[in-house]
């Protein structure tokens, strides 16, 4: 894609796995790239496009950390606490070593605030809320 700026612009790189890079590249990053024919593209595209839908980046090599990664993992699950969590607050602050806030718009329109909580401490937190 590119963003305009003129005769030495520069370009954003669109991946299907993670979407748009973060940064703008120069015009000459882009001679590390092998241009193909568009059939060809389209078909490497989408079948990069839905094997990341599920899977990390790490499973063509093997050396994924576990069923948790999400390394270029396109579609990601977040965990998020809403509701009164000041009852539990303790014991999310023991749970959590920083605590983030998120808004979250839902696909119905619904907007959300809550606590994000990586996944890995979500088994235990639940099991201590509901002993509480």
């Amino acid at each position: 894609r590119d963003t305009g700026l003129g005769k030495g612009g520069s370009f954003q790189v669109i991946r299907p796995n993670v979407g748009f890079t973060s940064k703008d590249l120069p015009k000459s990053a882009l001679d590390s790239y092998e241009k193909i024919p568009d059939i060809e593209a389209q078909s490497l595209w989408e079948k990069d496009f839905n094997y990341f839908a599920e899977k990390c980046g790490h499973t063509r090599e093997e050396v994924c950390p576990g069923e948790t990664c999400t390394f270029r993992k396109r579609n990601q699950h977040y965990h998020i606490l809403t509701g009164s969590v000041l009852t539990f607050w303790e014991t999310i602050k023991k749970a959590v070593d920083t605590v983030k806030i998120v808004r979250v718009i839902l696909d119905c329109g619904r907007k959300i605030v809550g606590l994000l909580l990586p996944a890995s401490v979500v088994p235990a937190l639940i099991a201590k809320i509901k002993d509480h």
